[in-house]
């Protein structure tokens, strides 16, 4: 059996359990764990529904002034393509 296909990356790590203080962030994080998987932006579009040109404007305006921030229902539609989902946790 291999197990090299057990293996998770260095973004796939960091999403597991991943606190959200920057919805931008995250969504870079699950569209960089979708390109390690193979998949390009056009084919995350298809996949979340989302507008392939909105996903490009979020990975292009990272680091403008004018940043536009993802909302749940893109993090979710994003996460759930890639196997993931989106939780609220009860703060301590």
């Amino acid at each position: 059996m291999d197990n090299s296909e057990n293996l998770e990356t260095k973004n796939e790590i960091k999403a597991n359990n991943l606190l959200i203080n920057d919805p931008l962030e995250v969504l870079l994080i699950l569209l960089e764990i979708g390109i390690e998987r193979g998949l390009n932006l056009s084919e995350m579009s298809a996949k979340t529904q989302i507008n392939k040109h909105q996903l490009y404007r979020y990975t292009r305006d990272f680091n403008s002034q004018e940043t536009s921030h993802p909302n749940i229902t893109t993090l979710s539609k994003v996460a759930e393509a890639l196997g993931y989902e989106i939780r609220l946790v009860k703060k301590n």
